[in-house]
């Protein structure tokens, strides 16, 4: 290592030991990229030869890598909106218009990309500055920043900065696609009717549009649609292409999905095999009895307004409720290798998707695993069950990763060594 660049990176305070090497290869302390100063942090990187690092140690350096990008995005950022208001105040607030011309010359961008990379730096910036803030810190990366300034865009800025600061509290920790669920959960929280209001200007403009793609295919889109008949529809391709599979179709699960998809809008008959679509929803019984407006979760789809929510159980032909003391329902079990119905319920109840850090696939298309193996306690009970998908199940079973329950969280520990946790939250 270069010794100005570890002076630079022990005065910062963040690199404890003086002696990298362990065994063959280098280490990298875990808290190394702890670091505020991107500036020393970058420097330290620089010098790092990662081809003799272990396993671990390859790790952190991504980590701390990712950390140093999300802070020179968070400036960027700042640099592009420092452009437009220097714009601004040589031509005066008539001028904003055109702010992002100057962004696009310098930059090389279309117009529609220098008008979202200017949109992206007064959201993140101006109007929830503590996204930023999170940004500049490498608490989140850019995609996450995005995806909480657009669920947002509809609140006004005051309600948005609230919102925005109780995400932010476990956005480091979450993926886009949790950060997404859990914010619109919050807006539906913060005002249902606006939620519900804008649940119906978005059914008014339903439409469908046929695109064509680069490779001569084609894509349909239905958008605006009512969250739960696309619920139910998908999960009515999913139940046919799982029959015909079944029945010896050797076509991957999508490609017979799709097939179907079309075999049912052309008015052929795809199969007559399978079961009707169905709608899961979970929500509390004090929301089916209009005693609060809390959102319902349906499978697959994710927060949907209390109204949605009770129609959809409305229209259940069959109810399945689950009692629980606390956080989670009361066991139950059974000896035999598959669990009965009432068991894997209850798991899909307790862990409504897949057990993984960061996966949200609807626990009713996971596998149920055995946390502790069939063939060695012969127990299918409740407590020895969890949901996993079907490339995390494999990914458990035969790509090395290992997983254990503690209290509320999930403690995974890869090939590598690193552990990550996720915990019994709804997605």
């Amino acid at each position: 290592m270069n010794e100005s660049v570890s002076e630079e990176a022990t005065a910062s305070g963040w690199v404890e030991s003086p002696d990298p090497v362990v065994g063959e290869g280098w280490f990298l302390p875990e808290g190394f990229a702890g670091v505020a100063d991107d500036a020393a942090l970058a420097l330290f990187l620089a010098s790092i030869d990662r081809e003799k690092l272990d396993g671990p140690s390859r790790v952190h350096l991504m980590k701390a890598r990712g950390k140093l990008v999300s802070q020179v995005q968070a400036a960027f950022l700042q640099d592009v909106l420092s452009v437009a208001h220097a714009q601004v105040a040589i031509s005066g607030w008539e001028g904003w218009e055109f702010c992002s011309d100057e962004i696009r010359a310098a930059m090389h961008l279309t117009r529609r990309a220098a008008d979202a990379t200017l949109g992206v730096a007064i959201q993140v910036w101006d109007r929830l500055p503590q996204v930023g803030q999170a940004l500049a810190a490498g608490d989140i990366d850019l995609a996450r920043a995005k995806v909480i300034c657009e669920e947002l865009s509809h609140l006004d800025i005051e309600e948005a900065r609230v919102v925005a600061d109780t995400v932010l509290a476990l956005a480091p920790e979450l993926t886009t696609g949790q950060i997404r669920v859990r914010t619109r959960r919050l807006c539906v929280s913060v005002d249902p009717g606006e939620a519900a209001k804008r649940y119906g200007l978005g059914l008014d403009g339903r439409r469908l549009v046929l695109e064509s793609s680069p490779d001569g295919t084609a894509t349909i889109l239905g958008i605006g649609l009512p969250a739960d008949r696309a619920a139910e529809a998908m999960n009515r391709l999913h139940s046919l292409a799982e029959a015909a599979r079944l029945a010896g179709d050797e076509r991957k699960a999508d490609q017979v999905r799709a097939d179907v998809f079309l075999d049912v809008l052309t008015g052929r008959n795809p199969s007559q095999v399978g079961t009707s679509g169905v709608a899961y929803i979970r929500v509390g019984l004090e929301t089916l009895m209009h005693l609060n407006e809390e959102a319902g979760d349906l499978s697959g789809f994710g927060p949907v307004v209390a109204d949605i929510a009770r129609q959809v159980a409305a229209h259940a032909s069959t109810w399945e409720v689950e009692v629980a003391e606390g956080t989670f329902p009361v066991w139950t079990g059974t000896t035999r290798r598959r669990p009965n119905a009432s068991t894997a319920r209850r798991v899909r109840a307790r862990e409504p998707v897949c057990v993984f850090p960061g996966c949200r696939m609807p626990a009713i298309d996971s596998d149920l695993d055995h946390r502790d193996p069939w063939t060695d306690s012969h127990l299918t009970t409740e407590g020895n069950l969890e949901p996993l998908c079907r490339h995390d199940h494999r990914l458990k079973h035969e790509g090395g990763w290992k997983v254990e329950s503690v209290g509320n969280t999930y403690q995974w520990t890869s090939p590598l060594g690193q552990k990550y946790l996720t915990t019994r939250l709804p997605p």
